[in-house]
């Protein structure tokens, strides 16, 4: 009712200044403007609206006016019928032939010319609502539309033809036996079939969003082909253990690993490990020799308790109580109010030359070693908190990477007790260490303006001889008649005094930073970032770790 009405008064609005201009002297009635403007509708083919604003003006026309309105109305209801929208969600936007009629909900009838007409209902998240409905002249025809909310995801269905339990591998990943329903992501997917004895070729199949789509792999059974015989016909086969053929063999095998035999009596056994593939055929002529005339052995042969020897092997190494870096002794004297420093860890290669005299022999050892630690150290930049180092400022965080490399040598006494098949040994000795020492320090800076003071790491390079002491534990076990694999715990004790450093000194030269300030900003007037001096080591150091090696002689 309240849209006829407003119809009505849009229709009067509309043909009301027309009617001024052009009215004659005699007097409009009530009914001959909306009749007017819906016979102006009609002839443009718009009998739906034609219809709404005759009836909307026959809801309040007086008697003498109601005859023309409601021959109107008859004439045009002979050319239109309702159209029932009902729409779910709500702010769903419906199209009716292509013209929006506006957000749901819209009004539940709607006036239409008679004949097909197509409703689509979009809304984003959900799927489009279309479909085609047919009004008859005055009849009605409901459209329900309830959009469905899209799919992130479609759905892939897969079976073998002949029901096989084959695997389904999609896009290179096995994700289970057939028969399978699995989402997947939209687009294009590539589909085989794999199994232990059967295979389905690959197929390239589109899943759309929100669809389910069917697939039948075609498996076909895996096999290979196996064909031994023998060159005079004569000896016994068998295949992984069974025999399943004299002089010659040939059938179809599954794939993988098979141990194939061929054994005659007086003749020397023929063994083969084969790996076969689907479709491959192996082909083998075996030919059976005598067996070699066996070499004399001195079942006496001893092997001897003393003479030279020499061992090569891998040490790892940890030192447990660290290495005395600045970070470990010298937080505060660097003005930093925190800092992290983690153990050195490393290893190296190790090898040893000597004269047991058995039980007791002397040798010289030689490794090269390396270890890395590393750790922070935190600024915030209060010179006056941090005793007045000027190192404190500014604030920052710098981050340590500390790097030992170098070669030991030491003379050490040997004791060392065997069976014929493992010996127990320990060692001591002492000798001297040459070590680098390898500092990489980069700061972050805190302060915007001078960020770029900390972009250039810096490294330093020292290096520090130092006397040291080698032990050993371990035992060995025979791996030959003079070959032995050792198994020990090594500790090396050194000591890095106070002058295993790097130098003091601004961290940054004033070329490194120039290019990356702005245009015009003077780089000799900002200030460089201060660099301590950082131990790499100090005090006495001790390390510890395992040693594999092999050792040639008695």
């Amino acid at each position: 009712m309240v849209l006829r009405r407003s119809l009505l008064a849009l229709s009067l609005f509309t043909v009301l200044p027309s009617a001024v201009v052009h009215a004659a002297p005699a007097e409009v009635t009530a009914a001959e403007a909306p009749l007017q403007r819906a016979k102006d509708l009609e002839a443009a083919g718009r009998f739906g609206e034609a219809w709404e604003i005759v009836s909307a003006a026959l809801e309040a026309a007086a008697a003498a006016d109601r005859a023309a309105l409601e021959d109107a109305r008859a004439r045009l209801s002979e050319k239109t019928g309702f159209l029932s929208l009902r729409v779910d969600p709500e702010g769903a936007e419906v199209f009716v032939d292509g013209a929006s009629v506006g957000l749901a909900p819209v009004a539940a009838l709607r006036r239409v010319t008679i004949g097909t007409h197509e409703v689509r209902v979009v809304k984003a998240g959900h799927e489009t609502f279309l479909r085609s409905v047919s009004v008859g002249p005055d009849g009605k025809a409901v459209v329900s539309a309830v959009l469905v909310r899209e799919s992130a995801v479609g759905t892939l269905r897969v079976r073998d033809a002949d029901g096989q339990p084959i695997h389904v591998v999609i896009d290179g990943v096995d994700v289970g036996a057939t028969p399978l329903e699995r989402d997947v992501a939209p687009g294009l997917h590539k589909v085989a079939g794999a199994g232990i004895d059967r295979s389905a070729p690959e197929q390239e199949i589109d899943v759309p969003r929100g669809r389910t789509v069917d697939l039948e792999l075609r498996s076909r059974p895996l096999a290979a082909t196996l064909r031994i015989r023998t060159k005079d016909g004569k000896g016994v086969v068998r295949l992984d253990g069974a025999v399943v053929g004299e002089g010659a063999y040939e059938g179809q095998v599954r794939l993988g690993v098979h141990r194939v035999e061929v054994t005659h009596e007086g003749q020397q056994p023929w063994r083969r490990e084969v790996v076969l593939h689907d479709q491959e055929v192996f082909e083998q002529e075996v030919l059976l020799e005598a067996p070699p005339t066996a070499a004399l052995v001195d079942d006496g042969y001893v092997a001897p308790n003393s003479g030279w020897y020499g061992s090569f092997g891998f040490l790892g190494t940890l030192a447990p109580k660290g290495a005395g870096s600045e970070p470990e002794i010298g937080c505060l004297g660097l003005g930093a109010y925190a800092c992290t420093m983690s153990k050195p860890i490393g290893g190296g290669l190790t090898g040893t030359i000597g004269y047991d005299f058995d039980p007791v022999g002397f040798e010289l050892r030689m490794a090269g070693l390396s270890d890395y630690y590393a750790g922070k150290a935190s600024f915030d930049g209060n010179v006056l908190a941090a005793g007045g180092v000027s190192a404190a400022a500014p604030a920052r965080t710098e981050s340590f990477t500390f790097v030992r490399a170098g070669a030991l040598a030491s003379l050490q006494v040997r004791a060392t007790a065997k069976t014929s098949a493992v010996s127990f040994t320990g060692a001591v000795g002492a000798g001297a260490s040459y070590r680098w020492g390898f500092l990489y320090r980069k700061a972050e800076i805190d302060d915007p303006a001078l960020a770029s003071l900390g972009k250039v790491p810096e490294a330093n390079i020292e290096k520090v001889l130092s006397p040291a002491v080698t032990a050993d534990l371990g035992i060995g076990f025979r791996i030959g008649s003079t070959s032995w694999l050792m198994v020990s715990v090594v500790g090396i004790l050194e000591t890095a005094g106070n002058d295993f450093r790097s130098r003091p000194g601004d961290s940054l030269a004033t070329d490194l930073v120039a290019g990356a300030l702005p245009a015009g900003v003077d780089p000799n007037a900002l200030p460089k970032l201060p660099s301590a001096s950082y131990h790499y080591a100090s005090g006495p150091q001790y390390t510890v770790g395992p040693e594999l090696s092999f050792r040639f002689g008695p």
